[in-house]
């Protein structure tokens, strides 16, 4: 596998890294544009853009990354924690869940609760990234999967 550098911006609102492609969502505020990694980083930034701007000085900082070529895509879950009593226990978490196979990037937000991680689906899955947040003594819920489609299927009533 070849490696290429891929852009990362920060969200400014919680600090996760980024890939613009996979952004939740962009807002432009003072000639530049931010990248939110979730829909309520956004919502918290459209409450007042000039507080988080004015704290990015560096608006939005870009990250060189190595990236895999082969056409590869990662996913994205939001995982709800449980146990976080501090934003060190968010921090502790996302440095774990940074550090796992296959993580491409994590993001723990104690406000809200959630760790987004965006992930190679062929290097592993919810259950080890829960096995992860485990091991640092959090426990976090694992969605379920999504039903089988039923597509063409109509109730009739």
């Amino acid at each position: 596998m070849t490696t290429a550098t891929e852009t990362k911006v920060k969200d400014p609102v919680c600090g996760m890294e980024i890939n613009p492609a996979q952004a939740a969502g962009q807002r432009e505020f003072g000639g530049a544009t931010y990248y939110f990694c979730s829909d309520s980083c956004q919502q918290k930034f459209d409450a007042d853009p000039a507080q988080y701007a004015a704290a990015d000085t560096q608006a939005p900082a870009v990250i060189a990354a190595p990236a895999a070529t082969d056409g590869a895509s990662g996913e994205r879950c939001d995982l709800p924690i449980l146990g976080m009593h501090c934003a060190a226990c968010a921090t502790r978490i996302e440095k774990a869940l940074g550090k796992a196979p296959g993580v491409q990037g994590a993001g723990v937000n104690y406000a809200t609760g959630r760790a987004t991680v965006h992930y190679d689906p062929h290097a592993t899955d919810t259950a080890k990234l829960r096995d992860v947040v485990k091991n640092v003594g959090y426990d976090a819920i694992v969605p379920q999967a999504a039903p089988q489609s039923t597509a063409g299927h109509t109730h009739r009533g």
